[in-house]
Parts: C-alpha cells; sequence; structure tokens
C-alpha cells in the first residue's frame, strides 16, 4: 500500500513540476526566471531524488533539520534519512527546475 501511495504521490509531484515549468518563462515582457515549488509526501524513513535544471532550489525536509540550499547546474542528487518510518512533506523550491526523477528504489 506505501508503494502505491508513494508512486501517486511522485505522479503528483511531476503534474505539479510540469505546470509550473510550462507557465514561467516570462510574465509579460521581461524574461524573468520561473519559480517552481513541488511538495510531496512520504512515509520512509530515507529518501533519494535527482533534480535537474539551474539556478537555486531549496528542499525543507519536514522534519525540523537544516534546509538543504544548493545551485543546480545540470543535475544534483538529493538524500535524506529520518530516524523513523513517520508520514513527512518535502517541500522543493527553485527556480528553473526542469525535471525531478524519484527512483522507485528503497535503501
Amino acid at each position: 500500500m506505501k508503494k502505491i501511495v508513494l508512486n501517486y504521490l511522485v505522479i503528483a509531484a511531476l503534474v505539479v513540476l510540469a505546470a509550473f515549468t510550462s507557465c514561467g518563462g516570462s510574465n509579460g515582457g521581461g524574461g524573468s526566471k520561473s519559480s517552481s515549488i513541488i511538495v510531496m509526501t512520504t512515509e520512509h524513513d530515507g529518501v533519494i531524488f535527482h533534480l535537474s535544471g539551474s539556478g537555486t532550489v531549496m528542499v525543507d525536509w519536514g522534519d525540523g533539520s537544516e534546509k538543504d540550499s544548493l545551485t543546480l547546474n545540470g543535475g544534483v542528487v538529493f538524500r535524506h534519512f529520518y530516524p523513523n518510518e513517520s508520514i513527512r512533506t518535502i517541500t522543493i523550491n527553485g527556480d528553473n527546475i526542469t525535471k525531478l526523477i524519484f527512483p522507485r528504489t528503497k535503501f
């Protein structure tokens, strides 16, 4: 059941990513950056995903730990481990995120 829920959440995150990246680029005249917000929920004790794009990205892991902030220069792999399995919401904010890959492997 957890695997099915996780798959639906990944699909939802990809739909949100597609909506934000397809709407970005310009705000009627200026060539401003598109900004993406991706929200995912997990019950696992660890997550791993790959983001591609450019600009700065901030990841809030939803467990009170320090947020990760990195510059995307092509692609970056994010890994985070939780002390136990519990429902957590991960929020990703970034400029010009073009791809999210969420592997189906458990570690």
